[in-house]
Formats: structure tokens, C-alpha cells, sequence
């Protein structure tokens, strides 16, 4: 339904007191993350107990006990 016509503007016409000049002008442009945090996002390595290789060895450990465990109880 289309909406009811205003007395000053015709059906299908634009009003004329309306202009690209009356805008208020575009917000400038945001700087980069990285030219307002600087160095900041660049984060120190992690310590070695802490990587991947680390937890993944660990994890493995854990899951040759379990095994080794459950070896056990289905052996007796």
C-alpha cells in the first residue's frame, strides 16, 4: 500500500527543497587499527609450556596411560 501523498510534493516527483547541498557531509574517514594501537597488537611469543607441541605431547602421554590402563582391566 503505497503511502498517502503530501500536499506540496506530486505523486512520482521528488521534492525540490531537497538537494544533495542540504546533506550534512560524510564523517571522515576512520584511521587503520594499526595506526592507533601502534605495536601494541603485536603479542610476545608464548612460553615453550604452552605450544602446541608442548600439549599435543602431553596429550599423547596422557592417552598411552589410559590405554595401557584399559590393557589391564580387560586382560584380567
Amino acid at each position: 500500500m503505497p503511502p498517502p501523498p503530501t500536499d506540496d510534493v506530486p505523486d512520482g516527483m521528488f521534492s525540490s527543497t531537497l538537494s544533495l547541498d542540504s546533506l550534512p557531509p560524510p564523517p571522515p574517514p576512520l584511521d587503520p587499527i594499526e595506526d592507533i594501537c601502534g605495536s601494541q597488537l603485536s603479542l610476545p611469543p608464548p612460553p615453550p609450556e604452552h605450544t602446541i607441541e608442548a600439549h599435543s605431547g602431553r596429550v599423547q602421554d596422557i592417552v598411552s596411560q589410559l590405554t595401557a590402563q584399559q590393557i589391564e582391566q580387560t586382560a584380567r
